[in-house]
């Protein structure tokens, strides 16, 4: 059973007669007598008495009348509620975000310059971790995200780099030792404890960050995940270093109990972008990544 089943049916007993539900219907007579008869073979009962002059219904026809413009309504809604959401998915966008810190500004700017360009836009914001974010991304849950990255491009994602933040130098306690040197090798830091910072919210990040020490010939004796609000008071605490770039010491440069020290092995890179899936990307995420792009 189909729903023109139902809908031929519908039509001959509103019409009264074939002749007449044939023309609404545009269908030949026929045709139509013939899906009736299926319908009817189906159901397994008669839904008509046939007259000289039309037709009428018969008990469980009106019934089956009842079930059948119930059907054919929740179906026509059915297709009016997916137009509806497939509207509503053009008219909206969905950004997920990490803990960014120092560049949080960068994305609200972002954002409240396409709401100012789009204004009939929904704009949604859902605060993620990095593995949530990726997971996100790749099921269409989201469909732009603003991530850490340290590789470009983005295996298996299109992006668009939003801010570098190459990490070349380390805050230290002002009252250690290497404190004194106006740059360091990363080496000199092997017992000193390494400061993750939002380390639990970017575990990616950290695990690249980590291979990235190796390769320049540091692998921390400990390691310890704080927070980027505690991190001053851990670093003036004692024997403890984190990494930093220039946008992300600046805060520290006229502290007295924390300094930043540039390291003299290769900077390692990274940047703050938007990312989103490579296939098929949702309607607004070019109106947003032409807008950072001019930013």
């Amino acid at each position: 059973m189909e729903l023109r089943h139902l809908r031929y049916f519908v039509s001959v007993a509103e019409q009264g007669g074939f002749l007449k539900a044939a023309g609404q219907l545009r269908v030949a007579q026929s045709a139509l007598s013939k899906q009736i008869r299926d319908l009817e073979r189906e159901v397994g009962v008669a839904l008509f008495e046939r007259l000289s002059r039309g037709v009428r219904l018969t008990a469980a026809g009106e019934v089956f009348l009842a079930e059948a413009r119930a059907t054919l309504e929740r179906a026509a809604g059915a297709v009016a509620g997916a137009r509806r959401a497939d509207q509503r998915r053009g008219s909206s966008l969905h950004l997920a975000h990490g803990e960014v810190v120092v560049w949080a500004p960068v994305i609200a700017d972002l954002l409240a310059a396409f709401r100012a360009a789009h204004p009939t836009v929904e704009v949604r914001v859902s605060n993620l971790d990095e593995v949530e974010t990726y997971a996100a991304l790749r099921e269409r849950r989201v469909d732009v995200a603003v991530l850490f990255v340290l590789g470009w491009p983005v295996e298996g994602f299109d992006g668009h780099r939003l801010v570098s933040f190459e990490a070349s130098g380390v805050l230290l306690p002002a009252s250690h030792p290497l404190a004194v040197k106006q740059t360091i090798h990363l080496s000199e830091l092997r017992d000193l404890t390494f400061l993750h910072l939002a380390g639990q919210h970017w575990p990616l990040i950290y695990g690249s960050i980590h291979r990235a020490l190796r390769e320049r010939g540091l692998v921390p004796a400990r390691v310890r995940a704080v927070s980027i609000d505690s991190a001053s008071v851990h670093l003036a605490a004692g024997d403890a270093w984190a990494l930093a770039s220039d946008a992300s010491a600046a805060p520290y440069r006229a502290s007295t109990t924390v300094v930043y020290r540039p390291f003299l092995e290769a900077p390692i890179p990274g940047w703050l972008a938007l990312v989103w899936p490579r296939e098929t990307p949702a309607a607004l995420v070019p109106q947003l990544v032409a807008l950072a792009r001019t930013a």
